[in-house]
């Protein structure tokens, strides 16, 4: 008899190694599917361990880098030497293919994976001397356990309070009211302390209310102080975009960007302004339906690629992917993946959102988020932009609007006034305008 091999495609190996070392902008795309532990040959898992993590330290990954990391760990020669490498190389398909291949790949690694369990559950209920309950418990774990992430390793909680500590001395030495990024607006800054890493903020409202608006002067704001924001807008084209900024700097109505009626005096406004934007490091994405995967990998190579450290979706209504059967499912999908996408990144992704017909005529509250509960339980921050004149026409709240704190975790509910300049589609602050402790 013939001697047992586990479930395995060497060829699928090959190619997902040699397309990546062509083509490195794959890579992120195949570490959402494999870990070095799914390739069933033991050169192969160091081979794409190396690639991975020089990928990481932002080091180009070819052939030369490779041999070289190899060649560190003291590996180069276990794994077949250059010879290896460079034939697996030359064998390359198209680098398109390379997700194709990778979970290819990857069912083989499940496979064995399930026959080890399978293993260990056939020992576990031959064993009549233990308990039946702790038989199906062990049994489960190991079955639930075939897509655990293998190689984690775990800081103690010593080991974590020592970095707490060390952000707590930092904090305490320069008494930084802004620790996060600045996105102006008073007080709706100073309560969140700027927005942090990690967290999803949602920017709800209900149409025309100025969503983009505000979210695109949040964008000015944070490059002017250095950050580098990136913004998904899936909706208007980034023309539209720089005529707001343009607009909103230079106070030229937006119509005048599409009649070309402005003066002289003008146009020198426009060449200032326009000279000023363009010295800042942010940028825009601007093409429609993109899926949640799409965004959250452009995300990882702007951020890679640009420094990007501050995200925008506009809007969660336009992102696609989910196929869930109900539009409640899928948002629960869309603002789960970019809470993730936050952690993973260590950003603050800034999502903008629609209110639901309920909030029309109304102050705006949690339970006007349209289209799904997860929305709230996923968000950090949830802020609502609301402008009464949408719905009150009396003379007192004519051009007022609110930039309202609903929901932070880590902090107080917030209200700052503001006042809403149509011409140029711009939110300033009120003189008079600040209200914390919003309930």
């Amino acid at each position: 008899m013939m001697d047992y091999v586990p479930p395995n495609n060497i060829e699928a190996e090959e190619s997902v190694l040699s397309a990546l070392l062509i083509d490195n902008k794959y890579i992120d795309d195949v570490r959402d599917i494999l870990a070095a532990g799914d390739f069933y040959r033991t050169a192969n898992q160091k081979i794409y361990g190396a690639m991975i993590d020089l990928y990481i330290q932002e080091k180009p990954v070819d052939l030369v880098t490779v041999m070289a990391e190899l060649r560190s760990r003291n590996e180069l020669e276990t794994v077949g030497g250059a010879a290896y490498l460079s034939r697996t190389i030359e064998a390359a398909p198209m680098a398109t293919s390379v997700v194709h291949y990778a979970r290819l790949v990857a069912n083989c690694s499940i496979r064995r994976k399930l026959i080890l369990a399978g293993h260990k559950i056939t020992q576990k209920a031959n064993s009549l001397h233990e308990n039946i309950d702790d038989v199906l418990d062990s049994c489960q774990q190991a079955v639930l356990g075939v897509n655990a992430a293998d190689d984690i390793k775990h800081a103690t909680a010593s080991e974590d309070l020592i970095e707490i500590i060390d952000q707590l001395e930092a904090v305490w030495d320069h008494k930084i009211l802004i620790t996060g990024v600045p996105v102006g607006f008073g007080s709706f800054t100073r309560s969140l302390c700027g927005l942090q890493k990690s967290d999803l903020i949602i920017l709800a409202g209900r149409p025309s209310m100025g969503k983009t608006a505000i979210a695109i002067q949040m964008v000015k704001h944070a490059a002017d102080a250095d950050y580098r924001p990136f913004v998904f807008s899936l909706e208007q084209p980034k023309s539209q975009l720089y005529h707001r900024l343009l607009a909103s700097e230079t106070r030229i109505p937006t119509t005048a960007f599409r009649s070309g009626y402005w003066s002289k005096d003008d146009w020198y406004k426009i060449s200032d302004a326009s000279a000023n934007l363009a010295q800042l490091k942010f940028r825009i994405d601007d093409r429609g339906g993109l899926s949640y995967k799409e965004i959250r990998k452009v995300a990882r190579m702007a951020k890679r690629s640009y420094g990007s450290n501050f995200f925008i979706i506009d809007h969660l209504g336009l992102v696609t992917g989910a196929g869930q059967k109900s539009r409640n499912d899928e948002v629960g999908v869309y603002t789960r993946q970019f809470k993730i996408m936050a952690k993973e990144l260590e950003v603050p992704v800034m999502v903008l959102s629609q209110l639901s017909r309920a909030a029309d005529g109304n102050e705006p509250k949690l339970s006007h988020l349209r289209d799904s509960g997860n929305i709230e339980q996923d968000a950090d921050v949830v802020a609502f932009i609301n402008r009464p004149e949408m719905y009150d026409k009396s003379d007192e709240v004519k051009g007022i609007a609110d930039l309202i704190i609903a929901k932070q975790r880590q902090g107080p509910l917030c209200r700052t006034r503001l006042v809403w300049l149509s011409e140029s589609t711009r939110f300033e602050m009120l003189a008079t305008g600040e209200e914390c402790g919003y309930e």
